[in-house]
């Protein structure tokens, strides 16, 4: 389609130089003429004016059209279709001028044989060109006059429209019953309801503009001085000689190993699944959440609601039922090593003067989290607080009463469509595919990848680690980067700087049950260290209600501990004397059942707590930093894989747009997909270099076809045996590139697919290309042709109505290009005119459910749908044949 396009801006482009060259003869014969030309002159004129009028106006159509096919892409068809946008500012500022002189040299030609007098001026004008800037003048006001009175007639029209909706609006308001006009916030979500069940909820309203959300840093003691190096810290102690001491202490990396791979060995046995609660018979009712789809909650929101509306009416007044998350409510269970939130809630009423505040924060936040439901779109917890920054004043109070009601509709906070902001990173030997796209934590360089904030999208993770390292701090995570820790070591490092966030618990929760490898973690030697471990494994008390998808237990306590200070024999300047904070801390971590469930954990903290010293992770510093050892290349040095090469070569090849080159880089990359399936992007590419090469051809087989009718009809017979000579050898090639993206297909692309989207894709990719081969394929062959193409479209229209939604680009582009062949190959009609109607009413009737990413997408081929459906039904009800529909 693009390529279609760009062909026909090239030839309006071409048509319109000609016209303006013949305008600007005519222009100067005006002026040279003096007189003009008389009434044939005139009409002349006017007549080419409307020709160069009707093409600028096909120009910019198609221009229009081309950046729909490219739907805001910004590879190399940007900068052409901005190309073709300053061609044609330029040809319309060309006619513009050539008019203005068309129009000064007819009033001046007028004037000069006294047709032209100004009744209502008052001062003689000797000047020709002076008359003529004031009868310019004239006409200008004259259609400023004309240009308002349209805009008080739209106005009029306008206003006439906006008093009959609030005529009907009005008469719904009469209905509201007394609860809505009690309680604003009850009033608002029970309007949302009934907008959902008549779906005439609004498609595609713009989100909140994304913020990052602020990281709420834990609390920590006065700022530490940093660990001094190890050359530093050896002088102090006793030089070299504590250093060789040091050294002795530490296992080399083939001990190391050897010892981990035992434990990775040991994880990959333990094949029991942890025990329910259901099963270990609590002798209390615990409260646990899980995933659940929008419509789900939407229907768990919406019972609250009519709950609390039946309740006002009833005359018990405004309320709600929330958990309870305090302390007391929790419930540490040994089995499951992991706290839980006990089944016990409280009245939050908003008749209480302390509570009527938080009882409206909770209907306004159940209210915004509907209308996410509703719409399909994620925000994060800082856009969340924006949307009413005067009410929640504070982010730490929408955040509560947000987890509350994770907590009341019992479902996880990711359900809510609400995320937190990314916060935690990941590297090392990990591949996985987030959204469609494959990720390589080993190329993230020393910053590492981000951890998505939606692990839901999170898919196919594979990995060679023989364990995860867990760290604490974000300074230790980039130095085991930078060194490329992994290589030697292999693992994946991940860290959350900090205070774990839910994204980075949920992640390592995943890793650890698909991969079935060991976690070590690595933290600092005091007592938030431990505190933030302990999260990881137990679970938080502000969202034990989720511990069941937040918490990994069974972490190893890899170090720094306490008594690896004096083990390892850590420089007394690397070591920190603890502040009364620090020693408040570690005796609360004491009290904990966690806590005392670890004997290790209870002596390391006791002696923590009796030597008053701790210690960073930095500290280790005091080892060196192993110049003599030999660096691992730096990612942009290792030799990248042949498929990544030849993934970059198409990508070149598509911006300096060598089709064919581009073509076989990708051709290479399909004969590997039995390897690994093609990526969304893989595909894609794909499919825009075959698309080009096959386009391309297309257009010059229709351009031969036309050419060769004319010959025909004048009875040049050499020249039309010259024409057909030429067209069949673009036969041939249309022959060998259909025939080349077909043999891929079959023989490796659509055998490797594995979701029903990819294989959709492929089977109309199929579809399409055998429909090519029947626009030129006479008698069996193109009978051949058409019914490999019909068969590959119920292939891929039956997967596609069973599996995708009807909103789903690739859906509705299959049902596009399948009725375009009814029309066109098949000559049916009124068959391909229902295949398009069904498609584009099914897609209207679920526009609610579209998302953003995919909005533009799918309402530009809803449009072509649409365009398709008016001009067949046009043709068939005139019997003309009109203009070619559009195609995908």
């Amino acid at each position: 389609m693009w390529e279609d396009l760009r062909k026909e801006a090239r030839k309006l482009e071409g048509q319109l130089d000609v016209k303006l060259a013949g305008y600007a003869k005519l222009c100067s014969g005006f002026e040279a003429g003096g007189k003009g030309g008389g009434a044939a002159a005139e009409q002349l004129s006017k007549q080419k004016a409307a020709e160069i009028e009707a093409l600028l106006q096909r120009l910019g159509d198609v221009n229009h059209d081309m950046g729909g096919a490219i739907a805001g892409a910004s590879d190399s068809r940007s900068h052409t279709l901005a190309r073709h946008r300053d061609i044609l500012q330029d040809l319309t500022q060309e006619f513009r001028r050539l008019d203005h002189q068309l129009g000064a040299a007819r009033d001046r030609a007028e004037l000069l044989a006294g047709g032209a007098e100004l009744p209502l001026l008052s001062v003689q004008v000797t000047s020709s060109s002076g008359t003529g800037a004031l009868l310019r003048e004239r006409a200008t006001l004259t259609t400023s006059t004309n240009y308002v009175d349209d805009m008080l007639a739209q106005a009029q029209s306008v206003s006439r429209s906006l008093l009959e909706q609030r005529r009907i609006f009005g008469g719904v308001q009469d209905k509201l019953v007394t609860v809505g006009e009690r309680f604003p916030a009850i009033n608002g979500l029970l309007n949302a309801i009934r907008r959902k069940k008549s779906k005439q909820a609004a498609a595609a309203a713009a989100a909140a503009s994304k913020r990052a959300a602020r990281p709420h840093p834990r609390r920590r003691p006065a700022r530490r001085g940093r660990a001094m190096s190890g050359k530093a810290g050896s002088k102090r102690d006793g030089g070299a000689a504590l250093v060789a001491q040091q050294a002795k202490k530490i296992k080399s990396i083939d001990d190391v190993l050897r010892l981990v791979k035992k434990l990775s060995e040991a994880s990959k046995r333990e094949t029991g699944a942890e025990k329910s609660l259901a099963e270990l018979n609590i002798p209390h009712d615990v409260r646990e959440v899980v995933d659940k789809d929008a419509d789900a909650v939407l229907d768990e929101i919406e019972a609250a609601m009519l709950e609390v509306a039946t309740t006002i009416l009833a005359g018990h007044g405004f309320s709600f039922d929330v958990p309870s998350r305090a302390k007391g409510n929790q419930l540490y269970v040994p089995e499951l090593d992991r706290i839980v939130l006990k089944d016990s809630a409280a009245k939050r009423s908003f008749a209480s003067t302390q509570q009527c505040r938080k009882t409206t924060v909770t209907a306004r936040i159940l209210g915004l989290v509907h209308e996410l439901c509703l719409k399909h779109i994620n925000v994060t917890k800082r856009d969340l607080f924006y949307t009413d920054v005067k009410l929640f004043e504070d982010q730490t109070q929408s955040d509560a009463v947000l987890d509350d009601l994770s907590c009341m509709l019992g479902c996880t906070r990711s359900s809510l469509h609400v995320v937190a902001s990314e916060k935690g990173v990941v590297v090392g030997r990990l591949t996985f595919t987030e959204d469609g796209d494959h990720i390589d934590c080993r190329k993230m360089g020393v910053g590492g990848k981000a951890i998505p904030p939606n692990i839901s999208k999170v898919s196919g993770i594979a990995s060679d680690a023989l364990f995860i390292l867990l760290v604490e701090k974000d300074a230790a995570f980039m130095r085991l980067a930078e060194d490329r820790f992994y290589n030697d070591y292999p693992s994946i490092i991940i860290t959350a700087k900090g205070q774990p966030d839910v994204a980075t618990r949920l992640f390592l929760r995943k890793l650890k049950l698909t991969l079935k490898i060991p976690v070590l973690a690595l933290v600092d030697s005091d007592p938030y260290g431990l505190k933030i471990l302990s999260v990881y494994m137990k679970g938080s008390m502000n969202m034990s209600y989720d511990s069941s998808n937040l918490t990994t237990p069974d972490i190893k306590w890899l170090g720094v501990r306490p008594s690896d200070l004096d083990r390892f024999s850590i420089p007394a300047q690397c070591r920190l004397e603890m502040t009364d904070e620090d020693i408040k801390t570690g005796r609360k971590l004491l009290e904990e059942d966690f806590i005392r469930s670890n004997p290790e954990w209870v002596a390391e903290l006791e002696l923590m707590l009796k030597t008053r010293e701790k210690a960073e992770i930095q500290a280790l510093s005091s080892f060196g930093f192993h110049p003599d050892r030999e660096r691992a290349p730096p990612p942009a040095a290792m030799a990248s894989t042949p498929r990544e090469l030849a993934l970059f070569s198409a990508k070149i090849s598509e911006q300096a747009e060598r089709y064919q080159d581009m073509v076989e880089e990708m051709k290479r990359i399909a004969q590997m997909a039995g390897e690994q399936e093609l990526s969304v992007e893989e595909r894609n590419l794909l499919s825009v270099g075959y698309k080009n090469l096959v386009g391309a051809r297309r257009a010059s087989w229709r351009i031969l076809q036309s050419v060769e009718q004319s010959e025909v009809a004048k009875g040049n017979e050499k020249r039309v045996a010259l024409i057909q000579k030429y067209r069949a050898t673009v036969e041939k090639e249309l022959d060998g590139v259909c025939g080349e993206i077909l043999e891929l297909l079959d023989g490796h692309l659509i055998p490797s697919a594995s979701t029903c989207e990819a294989s959709v894709f492929y089977l109309k990719m199929k579809a399409d290309y055998h429909r090519y081969l029947s626009e030129f394929k006479t008698e069996d062959d193109r009978k051949d042709a058409a019914e490999k193409t019909l068969l590959a479209y119920n292939a891929a229209q039956e997967k596609a109505l069973a599996e995708l939604p009807s909103t789903n680009p690739i859906r509705l582009g299959l049902a596009l290009n399948f009725s375009v062949f009814y029309y066109e190959v098949m000559n049916q009609p009124e068959k391909a005119c229902n295949l398009a109607k069904q498609a584009f009413d099914e897609a209207i009737s679920d526009l609610d459910t579209l998302g953003e990413d995919s909005y533009k997408d799918s309402a530009l081929i809803m449009q072509l749908l649409r365009d398709n459906l008016t001009l067949w039904t046009s043709e068939m009800q005139d019997q003309e044949k009109g203009a070619e529909p559009a195609k995908a």
